[in-house]
Protein backbone atom coordinates (compact mmCIF):
# COMPACT_ATOMS: atom_id res chain seq x y z
CA UNK A 1 0.00 0.00 0.00
CA UNK A 2 3.27 2.20 1.08
CA UNK A 3 4.63 2.01 -2.88
CA UNK A 4 1.13 2.54 -4.19
CA UNK A 5 0.75 5.57 -2.24
CA UNK A 6 4.18 6.95 -3.28
CA UNK A 7 3.35 6.41 -6.81
CA UNK A 8 0.42 8.74 -6.75
CA UNK A 9 1.97 11.47 -4.73
CA UNK A 10 4.87 11.62 -7.13
CA UNK A 11 2.40 12.21 -9.64
CA UNK A 12 0.25 14.51 -8.07
CA UNK A 13 3.35 16.11 -7.30
CA UNK A 14 4.44 16.56 -10.97
CA UNK A 15 0.90 17.75 -11.57
CA UNK A 16 0.85 20.10 -9.08
CA UNK A 17 3.97 21.74 -9.98
CA UNK A 18 2.70 22.14 -13.75
CA UNK A 19 -0.52 23.73 -12.46
CA UNK A 20 2.06 26.01 -10.73
CA UNK A 21 3.83 27.17 -13.75
CA UNK A 22 0.62 27.99 -15.87
CA UNK A 23 -1.24 29.78 -13.89
CA UNK A 24 2.10 31.49 -12.03
CA UNK A 25 3.10 33.00 -15.57
CA UNK A 26 3.30 36.06 -16.14
CA UNK A 27 0.79 37.25 -18.54
CA UNK A 28 1.47 37.98 -22.27
CA UNK A 29 2.75 41.24 -22.53
CA UNK A 30 0.57 43.89 -24.53
CA UNK A 31 0.71 43.84 -28.22
CA UNK A 32 2.33 47.47 -29.94
CA UNK A 33 -0.15 49.49 -31.67
CA UNK A 34 -3.16 48.38 -29.46
CA UNK A 35 -4.89 51.15 -27.41
CA UNK A 36 -7.49 49.54 -25.06
CA UNK A 37 -6.86 46.16 -27.16
CA UNK A 38 -8.02 47.89 -30.53
CA UNK A 39 -5.62 48.42 -33.28
CA UNK A 40 -7.55 51.14 -35.85
CA UNK A 41 -7.24 49.94 -39.35
CA UNK A 42 -10.10 52.14 -40.92
CA UNK A 43 -11.64 55.22 -39.11
CA UNK A 44 -11.72 59.15 -40.19
CA UNK A 45 -8.91 60.79 -42.76
CA UNK A 46 -8.29 63.16 -39.88
CA UNK A 47 -7.51 60.30 -37.60
CA UNK A 48 -3.65 59.95 -36.18
CA UNK A 49 -2.24 57.37 -39.14
CA UNK A 50 -1.15 53.91 -37.30
CA UNK A 51 2.54 53.29 -38.32
CA UNK A 52 1.71 49.50 -38.57
CA UNK A 53 -1.32 49.82 -41.61
CA UNK A 54 0.01 49.95 -44.86
CA UNK A 55 -1.52 51.05 -47.88
CA UNK A 56 -0.23 49.44 -51.61
CA UNK A 57 -1.65 49.95 -54.60
CA UNK A 58 -0.02 47.69 -57.87
CA UNK A 59 2.16 46.13 -55.43
CA UNK A 60 3.73 49.03 -54.05
CA UNK A 61 3.73 50.77 -50.52
CA UNK A 62 1.85 54.25 -50.81
CA UNK A 63 1.16 56.68 -48.39
CA UNK A 64 -1.59 56.31 -46.22
CA UNK A 65 -2.66 59.98 -47.28
CA UNK A 66 -2.84 58.88 -50.67
CA UNK A 67 -6.21 56.45 -49.96
CA UNK A 68 -9.27 57.15 -51.75
CA UNK A 69 -12.18 58.09 -49.02
CA UNK A 70 -15.71 59.06 -49.77
CA UNK A 71 -18.34 60.23 -48.08
CA UNK A 72 -20.85 57.35 -48.46
CA UNK A 73 -19.37 55.74 -45.38
CA UNK A 74 -21.16 53.85 -43.10
CA UNK A 75 -20.78 57.05 -40.79
CA UNK A 76 -18.53 59.51 -41.87
CA UNK A 77 -16.09 58.72 -44.71
CA UNK A 78 -15.01 55.19 -45.81
CA UNK A 79 -11.98 53.77 -48.14
CA UNK A 80 -12.72 52.79 -51.60
CA UNK A 81 -10.63 49.97 -53.06
CA UNK A 82 -10.99 49.88 -56.81
CA UNK A 83 -10.68 45.92 -57.09
CA UNK A 84 -7.86 46.01 -59.15
CA UNK A 85 -4.50 46.62 -57.39
CA UNK A 86 -5.93 48.49 -53.95
CA UNK A 87 -5.93 46.87 -50.32
CA UNK A 88 -4.79 47.19 -46.80
CA UNK A 89 -2.53 45.24 -44.98
CA UNK A 90 -1.51 44.99 -40.79
CA UNK A 91 1.67 43.18 -39.63
CA UNK A 92 4.70 41.54 -40.74
CA UNK A 93 5.63 42.61 -37.33
CA UNK A 94 4.02 41.33 -33.82
CA UNK A 95 0.15 42.07 -33.98
CA UNK A 96 -1.29 39.05 -34.81
CA UNK A 97 0.96 36.62 -32.05
CA UNK A 98 -2.34 36.30 -29.98
CA UNK A 99 -4.10 33.10 -29.44
CA UNK A 100 -7.30 35.09 -29.10
CA UNK A 101 -7.40 37.80 -31.88
CA UNK A 102 -11.03 39.73 -33.57
CA UNK A 103 -11.19 41.59 -36.86
CA UNK A 104 -14.62 43.66 -36.98
CA UNK A 105 -15.32 46.33 -40.10
CA UNK A 106 -17.92 47.61 -42.48
CA UNK A 107 -18.51 46.45 -45.81
CA UNK A 108 -20.22 47.43 -49.05
CA UNK A 109 -19.43 45.55 -51.57
CA UNK A 110 -19.81 47.10 -55.22
CA UNK A 111 -19.05 43.48 -57.05
CA UNK A 112 -17.14 42.32 -60.22
CA UNK A 113 -14.56 45.25 -61.76
CA UNK A 114 -14.87 45.46 -65.50
CA UNK A 115 -12.32 44.34 -67.20
CA UNK A 116 -11.52 41.76 -64.56
CA UNK A 117 -12.10 38.39 -65.55
CA UNK A 118 -13.82 35.79 -62.76
CA UNK A 119 -13.82 39.18 -60.47
CA UNK A 120 -17.14 38.30 -58.68
CA UNK A 121 -16.67 35.29 -56.97
CA UNK A 122 -12.86 35.56 -56.62
CA UNK A 123 -12.81 38.30 -54.43
CA UNK A 124 -11.72 38.55 -50.84
CA UNK A 125 -12.87 41.18 -47.93
CA UNK A 126 -9.78 39.67 -45.71
CA UNK A 127 -6.66 37.28 -45.81
CA UNK A 128 -5.14 36.93 -42.47
CA UNK A 129 -1.62 34.72 -43.10
CA UNK A 130 2.07 33.51 -42.93
CA UNK A 131 5.15 35.56 -44.89
CA UNK A 132 5.53 32.11 -46.58
CA UNK A 133 1.48 32.45 -47.49
CA UNK A 134 1.60 28.31 -46.73
CA UNK A 135 -1.43 28.93 -43.77
CA UNK A 136 -4.25 31.41 -44.16
CA UNK A 137 -7.36 32.41 -43.13
CA UNK A 138 -9.27 34.02 -45.80
CA UNK A 139 -12.96 35.38 -46.29
CA UNK A 140 -15.04 35.36 -49.76
CA UNK A 141 -18.64 37.71 -49.90
CA UNK A 142 -19.81 35.75 -52.13
CA UNK A 143 -17.87 32.39 -53.84
CA UNK A 144 -19.34 29.58 -55.99
CA UNK A 145 -17.95 26.31 -57.06
CA UNK A 146 -20.72 23.49 -58.53
CA UNK A 147 -17.93 21.09 -59.34
CA UNK A 148 -17.95 19.23 -56.21
CA UNK A 149 -22.17 19.13 -55.36
CA UNK A 150 -23.41 17.10 -52.08
CA UNK A 151 -25.33 14.43 -51.47
CA UNK A 152 -28.45 16.58 -52.12
CA UNK A 153 -26.82 17.83 -54.97
CA UNK A 154 -26.35 21.32 -53.48
CA UNK A 155 -22.92 23.41 -53.77
CA UNK A 156 -21.10 26.45 -52.78
CA UNK A 157 -23.09 29.47 -53.61
CA UNK A 158 -22.50 32.28 -50.67
CA UNK A 159 -19.99 33.30 -47.94
CA UNK A 160 -16.85 31.54 -48.23
CA UNK A 161 -14.66 31.04 -45.12
CA UNK A 162 -10.89 29.01 -46.00
CA UNK A 163 -8.46 27.92 -43.84
CA UNK A 164 -5.27 26.29 -44.21
CA UNK A 165 -2.54 25.21 -41.99
CA UNK A 166 0.71 23.49 -43.54
CA UNK A 167 2.43 21.07 -41.76
CA UNK A 168 2.49 17.32 -42.78
CA UNK A 169 -0.38 16.68 -44.89
CA UNK A 170 -1.85 20.16 -44.07
CA UNK A 171 -5.49 21.30 -42.49
CA UNK A 172 -7.70 22.63 -45.06
CA UNK A 173 -11.26 23.24 -43.56
CA UNK A 174 -14.16 25.19 -45.97
CA UNK A 175 -17.17 26.79 -44.33
CA UNK A 176 -20.36 27.33 -46.40
CA UNK A 177 -24.15 27.46 -47.10
CA UNK A 178 -24.79 24.51 -49.57
CA UNK A 179 -27.22 26.21 -52.33
CA UNK A 180 -29.49 24.31 -53.57
CA UNK A 181 -28.11 24.84 -57.62
CA UNK A 182 -29.41 27.96 -59.42
CA UNK A 183 -32.44 28.26 -56.56
CA UNK A 184 -30.58 29.58 -53.63
CA UNK A 185 -27.77 31.62 -52.91
CA UNK A 186 -26.32 32.86 -49.67
CA UNK A 187 -23.62 35.67 -50.52
CA UNK A 188 -23.24 38.87 -49.24
CA UNK A 189 -25.81 41.06 -51.44
CA UNK A 190 -24.32 44.01 -53.19
CA UNK A 191 -24.51 47.80 -52.53
CA UNK A 192 -25.60 47.62 -49.11
CA UNK A 193 -23.94 47.63 -45.46
CA UNK A 194 -22.96 44.94 -43.90
CA UNK A 195 -21.27 44.21 -40.76
CA UNK A 196 -18.51 41.33 -40.35
CA UNK A 197 -16.30 40.09 -37.71
CA UNK A 198 -14.05 37.36 -37.40
CA UNK A 199 -13.01 36.29 -33.93
CA UNK A 200 -10.57 33.76 -32.84
CA UNK A 201 -10.94 32.38 -29.00
CA UNK A 202 -8.76 29.98 -27.33
CA UNK A 203 -10.85 27.17 -29.05
CA UNK A 204 -12.67 28.20 -31.41
CA UNK A 205 -13.11 30.56 -34.95
CA UNK A 206 -16.76 31.84 -35.21
CA UNK A 207 -17.91 34.57 -38.49
CA UNK A 208 -20.54 36.99 -37.36
CA UNK A 209 -22.47 38.18 -40.13
CA UNK A 210 -24.67 41.54 -38.84
CA UNK A 211 -23.92 40.68 -35.80
CA UNK A 212 -24.86 36.98 -35.74
CA UNK A 213 -22.72 34.01 -35.78
CA UNK A 214 -22.91 32.49 -39.50
CA UNK A 215 -19.63 30.07 -38.93
CA UNK A 216 -17.92 28.17 -35.59
CA UNK A 217 -14.93 26.14 -36.34
CA UNK A 218 -13.25 24.34 -33.21
CA UNK A 219 -9.49 25.13 -32.93
CA UNK A 220 -7.42 23.82 -30.52
CA UNK A 221 -4.51 27.09 -30.10
CA UNK A 222 -6.49 29.96 -31.53
CA UNK A 223 -4.85 32.39 -33.81
CA UNK A 224 -1.52 30.89 -33.01
CA UNK A 225 -2.41 28.06 -35.24
CA UNK A 226 -1.76 30.63 -38.49
CA UNK A 227 1.91 31.53 -36.82
CA UNK A 228 0.44 34.67 -39.14
CA UNK A 229 2.42 37.53 -39.50
CA UNK A 230 -0.06 39.42 -41.89
CA UNK A 231 -3.92 40.52 -42.19
CA UNK A 232 -5.00 42.12 -45.40
CA UNK A 233 -7.91 43.75 -45.89
CA UNK A 234 -9.16 44.06 -49.76
CA UNK A 235 -7.19 40.78 -51.12
CA UNK A 236 -6.72 37.38 -51.45
CA UNK A 237 -2.80 37.69 -51.78
CA UNK A 238 -3.07 34.17 -53.02
CA UNK A 239 -5.51 33.87 -55.68
CA UNK A 240 -6.20 35.77 -59.25
CA UNK A 241 -8.88 38.49 -58.91
CA UNK A 242 -8.66 38.15 -54.90
CA UNK A 243 -8.94 42.19 -55.13
CA UNK A 244 -11.71 43.44 -53.14
CA UNK A 245 -14.36 46.20 -55.15
CA UNK A 246 -16.09 48.42 -52.63
CA UNK A 247 -15.70 50.68 -49.43
CA UNK A 248 -14.76 49.70 -45.35
CA UNK A 249 -15.49 51.81 -42.91
CA UNK A 250 -15.17 51.35 -39.36
CA UNK A 251 -12.36 48.52 -39.27
CA UNK A 252 -10.48 47.35 -36.59
CA UNK A 253 -7.94 44.79 -35.16
CA UNK A 254 -8.58 43.67 -31.62
CA UNK A 255 -5.79 41.96 -29.36
CA UNK A 256 -8.83 39.62 -27.58
CA UNK A 257 -11.80 37.77 -28.31
CA UNK A 258 -14.81 39.57 -28.72
CA UNK A 259 -18.14 38.43 -27.38
CA UNK A 260 -21.61 37.78 -28.86
CA UNK A 261 -22.46 41.16 -27.24
CA UNK A 262 -20.00 43.50 -28.08
CA UNK A 263 -20.48 41.84 -32.31
CA UNK A 264 -23.71 42.57 -31.73
CA UNK A 265 -22.87 46.24 -30.40
CA UNK A 266 -20.20 46.62 -33.48
CA UNK A 267 -23.23 45.70 -35.60
CA UNK A 268 -25.77 47.95 -33.94
CA UNK A 269 -23.81 50.80 -34.35
CA UNK A 270 -22.23 51.09 -30.84
CA UNK A 271 -18.73 50.89 -29.02
CA UNK A 272 -18.61 48.50 -27.35
CA UNK A 273 -15.30 49.60 -25.59
CA UNK A 274 -16.69 52.90 -24.41
CA UNK A 275 -18.14 53.53 -21.16
CA UNK A 276 -21.33 52.69 -20.68
CA UNK A 277 -22.29 50.90 -23.99
CA UNK A 278 -25.20 48.91 -24.21
CA UNK A 279 -26.95 46.35 -26.60
CA UNK A 280 -28.67 48.20 -29.56
CA UNK A 281 -32.14 47.07 -30.90
CA UNK A 282 -32.22 43.92 -32.72
CA UNK A 283 -31.04 45.10 -36.05
CA UNK A 284 -32.80 42.78 -39.44
CA UNK A 285 -30.28 40.66 -40.83
CA UNK A 286 -29.25 41.02 -44.78
CA UNK A 287 -31.24 38.59 -47.13
CA UNK A 288 -30.03 35.72 -49.21
CA UNK A 289 -31.24 36.41 -52.54
CA UNK A 290 -33.24 33.27 -52.67
CA UNK A 291 -35.67 31.70 -51.60
CA UNK A 292 -37.19 33.31 -48.33
CA UNK A 293 -35.71 33.74 -45.53
CA UNK A 294 -36.07 32.08 -42.11
CA UNK A 295 -35.60 33.20 -38.83
CA UNK A 296 -32.24 31.50 -38.14
CA UNK A 297 -29.13 31.24 -40.11
CA UNK A 298 -29.27 28.26 -42.57
CA UNK A 299 -27.09 26.04 -41.60
CA UNK A 300 -23.02 25.78 -42.37
CA UNK A 301 -21.01 22.91 -43.99
CA UNK A 302 -17.56 22.40 -42.78
CA UNK A 303 -15.52 20.17 -45.03
CA UNK A 304 -11.93 18.97 -44.78
CA UNK A 305 -9.68 18.05 -47.15
CA UNK A 306 -9.49 14.06 -47.57
CA UNK A 307 -7.18 12.74 -44.98
CA UNK A 308 -6.69 15.78 -42.74
CA UNK A 309 -9.76 14.84 -40.47
CA UNK A 310 -9.31 17.17 -37.38
CA UNK A 311 -10.20 17.39 -33.76
CA UNK A 312 -10.34 20.13 -31.79
CA UNK A 313 -9.10 21.63 -34.79
CA UNK A 314 -6.14 19.52 -35.31
CA UNK A 315 -5.54 16.70 -37.38
CA UNK A 316 -6.21 12.71 -35.83
CA UNK A 317 -2.48 11.63 -36.09
CA UNK A 318 -1.33 14.93 -33.78
CA UNK A 319 -4.52 14.07 -31.74
CA UNK A 320 -3.18 10.35 -31.18
CA UNK A 321 0.28 11.35 -31.28
CA UNK A 322 -0.22 13.71 -28.30
CA UNK A 323 -2.35 11.03 -26.46
CA UNK A 324 0.93 8.39 -26.82
CA UNK A 325 3.08 10.53 -25.42
CA UNK A 326 0.83 11.44 -22.60
CA UNK A 327 0.48 7.69 -21.62
CA UNK A 328 3.96 7.03 -22.14
CA UNK A 329 5.08 9.87 -20.17
CA UNK A 330 2.60 8.53 -17.24
CA UNK A 331 3.90 5.14 -17.52
CA UNK A 332 7.49 6.16 -17.77
CA UNK A 333 7.18 8.48 -14.14
CA UNK A 334 5.24 5.75 -12.44
CA UNK A 335 8.17 2.92 -13.30
CA UNK A 336 10.46 5.32 -12.33
CA UNK A 337 8.67 5.88 -8.87
CA UNK A 338 8.35 2.27 -7.96
CA UNK A 339 12.14 1.31 -9.26
CA UNK A 340 13.17 4.85 -6.72
CA UNK A 341 10.89 3.41 -3.64
CA UNK A 342 12.29 -0.45 -3.90
CA UNK A 343 15.67 1.08 -4.34
CA UNK A 344 15.98 3.23 -1.26
CA UNK A 345 13.85 1.31 0.88
CA UNK A 346 15.71 -0.63 3.54
CA UNK A 347 15.96 -4.71 3.43
CA UNK A 348 13.15 -5.84 5.34
CA UNK A 349 10.85 -3.05 5.31
CA UNK A 350 7.74 -4.14 4.78
CA UNK A 351 8.49 -7.58 3.89
CA UNK A 352 6.65 -10.22 6.36
CA UNK A 353 8.51 -13.48 7.29
CA UNK A 354 7.74 -16.07 4.23
CA UNK A 355 7.17 -19.55 6.58
CA UNK A 356 7.67 -21.20 3.49
CA UNK A 357 11.19 -20.45 3.48
CA UNK A 358 13.61 -22.81 3.51
CA UNK A 359 16.35 -23.41 6.46
CA UNK A 360 19.74 -23.82 5.52
CA UNK A 361 21.03 -24.71 8.55
CA UNK A 362 17.97 -26.91 9.47
CA UNK A 363 17.81 -28.46 6.18
CA UNK A 364 22.14 -29.49 6.81
CA UNK A 365 21.40 -30.91 10.50
CA UNK A 366 18.55 -33.16 8.66
CA UNK A 367 20.26 -34.50 6.31
CA UNK A 368 23.19 -35.86 8.58
CA UNK A 369 20.50 -37.40 11.19
CA UNK A 370 19.53 -39.17 8.41
CA UNK A 371 22.38 -40.22 7.25
CA UNK A 372 23.63 -41.26 10.79
CA UNK A 373 20.46 -43.79 11.11
CA UNK A 374 21.62 -45.67 8.10
CA UNK A 375 25.37 -46.39 8.88
CA UNK A 376 26.07 -49.21 11.90
CA UNK A 377 26.26 -47.71 15.65
CA UNK A 378 30.40 -47.82 16.43
CA UNK A 379 32.01 -48.13 19.83
CA UNK A 380 33.55 -44.98 21.76
CA UNK A 381 37.25 -44.52 20.97
CA UNK A 382 38.40 -45.24 25.15
CA UNK A 383 36.17 -48.35 24.91
CA UNK A 384 37.59 -49.64 21.51
CA UNK A 385 41.16 -48.83 22.92
CA UNK A 386 40.13 -50.89 25.98
CA UNK A 387 39.05 -53.90 23.83
CA UNK A 388 42.20 -53.92 22.53
CA UNK A 389 44.47 -53.79 25.18
CA UNK A 390 42.58 -56.95 26.95
CA UNK A 391 43.10 -59.57 23.76
CA UNK A 392 46.74 -58.60 24.02
CA UNK A 393 47.25 -59.78 27.58
CA UNK A 394 45.12 -62.87 27.04
CA UNK A 395 47.43 -63.54 23.88
CA UNK A 396 50.04 -63.39 25.85
CA UNK A 397 48.97 -65.60 29.00
CA UNK A 398 48.08 -67.78 26.40
CA UNK A 399 51.60 -68.45 25.57
CA UNK A 400 53.12 -68.18 28.72
CA UNK A 401 51.21 -71.61 29.40
CA UNK A 402 51.72 -73.14 26.20
CA UNK A 403 55.60 -72.80 26.64
CA UNK A 404 55.37 -74.06 30.17
CA UNK A 405 53.65 -77.34 29.38
CA UNK A 406 55.74 -77.96 26.53
CA UNK A 407 58.90 -77.42 28.97
CA UNK A 408 57.21 -80.57 31.55
CA UNK A 409 56.95 -82.72 28.09
CA UNK A 410 60.33 -82.54 27.87
CA UNK A 411 61.58 -82.95 31.27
Amino acid sequence: MKQHLRVSRGLLTAAAFAALILTTAPPAAALEGYTNGRLSVVSEPDAPPSPYVAYYDGGEEKALSELTWTDEGRSGKAVALDGKSQYLQVGDTMQLSSPQLSFATWMYWKGPVEGVDSSFHAQRLFTMTNRRGTSWVSLAPHARDDSAPDEEGRILDGVYLDFYKDGGDGLKIQLFNPAVQDSESYGIPLNEWHHVALVFTAEELLVYLDGRVWFRQGLLMGANELLSSRFIIGNGSLWEGGMFHGLIDDAALYDFALSADQVRMLAGGVDPLAEGAALPAPAEPYLPTAPSYTTAPPSATATTAAGTGTLMGLPYWGVYTLGGLIVVFVGLTAVSNVYENRRRRPPGEDDPPDETAEDPVGEAAGEAADEGADRPVEAPADEAAGGSAGEADAGSAGEERNAKEKGEEDQ
